[in-house]
């Protein structure tokens, strides 16, 4: 049986010089992690991994880690490319051998792009009707310090505040992704770069129906998630249009907890409250006894995004 594996090596590459790692029409690659045979940078290989295409170039996912510190390469490589979505490694170090894991995946699901955003523009994406995707990885083309230019939203076409990822705030960019979005509820993109940017994003059609929902809390309110009694879900990422803290170290300023009958038990703390737990992979199964309330701190209006999937279902 042939090999699936694309996991390889090009030697004595120079410093500046690049190993494009593009599938054949037809193909799909998912890339799972890089290497380098010389000294790491700030404890990550001193290599730049970027998404291209045939028009736009450089949107990119993990940053040079010599000039800018490399918040993004603190977790697993998730990227899924096309033939005409392809990836760059860059070695931005002295010359080494740059290597890559992955394999070749089931073709006809991933969905990677680059958009051209324009100064303080925003670009929404939204999958079609019928599709569900599970955004993975984002890049640009210009970083501020360890983050990418953009702010990353959920919205539901009217709602379009509530806040994902900050370009002035750790939270979230140090995580692998998974923001579950369909054609109801999706992704608003906003450029803080001061100059346009180019935006790129992987993707993968998963098969599970989408929970996603943006709704506004009032001030001092609760916001109860609770499934359907013959469903369970799973809730992977929460956002929110107010934030406390100082930046780099500002969280959602809200409160998430477990509600079972009377009893509460709290997962992420309110902004000032410095929770750690806001930058790892979330994943919150839940269901109708068993479900989250999110508590709204800053007395303001708080639009709130809770992204996930159906993860059971039953007559």
């Amino acid at each position: 049986m042939p090999t699936t594996l694309i996991t390889n090596m090009t030697a004595a590459v120079g410093a500046g010089a690049f190993y494009d790692i593009i599938p054949a029409d037809g193909e799909e690659y998912l890339i799972r992690d890089i290497g380098s045979d010389v000294a790491f940078v700030g404890a990550v290989p001193d290599v730049e991994v970027s998404l291209r295409d045939a028009v736009l170039a450089d949107a990119i996912i993990w940053i040079d880690p010599t000039t800018t510190p490399n918040r993004r390469l603190h977790h697993q490589l998730k990227l899924y490319v096309t033939h005409d979505n392809y990836c760059r490694l860059t070695n931005t170090g002295a010359q080494a051998n740059i290597s890559c894991f992955g394999e070749q995946v089931r073709a006809g699901l991933t969905r990677a792009d680059l958009v051209t955003i324009g100064v303080g523009a925003t670009v929404e994406i939204q999958p079609p009707a019928g599709e569900v995707w599970d955004v993975m990885e984002i890049g640009t083309s210009t970083w501020t310090a360890a983050f990418p230019d953009v702010n990353v939203l959920v919205t539901d076409g009217t709602l379009v505040a509530s806040v994902i990822l900050d370009s002035t705030m750790a939270r979230g960019w140090e995580k692998q992704l998974h923001l579950i979005i369909d054609n109801n509820t999706y992704l608003a993109v906003t450029d803080t770069s001061g100059g346009g940017i180019v935006f790129g994003y992987s993707a993968r059609v998963i098969p599970q129906a989408c929970i996603s929902s943006v709704q506004d809390v009032a001030g001092s309110g609760v916001l109860d998630i609770i499934p359907p009694g013959n469903q369970e879900w799973a809730v992977t990422e929460i956002s929110a249009e107010t934030w406390a803290g100082v930046a780099p170290n500002g969280y959602p300023d809200i409160e998430v907890a477990l509600v079972v009958g009377a009893n509460l038990s709290q997962v992420l703390e309110a902004g000032a409250g410095v929770s750690l737990r806001w930058n790892t992979e979330m994943e919150l199964h839940i269901d109708t006894t068993h479900y989250l309330r999110i508590t709204e701190i800053s007395t303001a209006n708080n639009e709130v995004g809770v992204l996930g999937y159906l993860k059971r279902s039953w007559s």
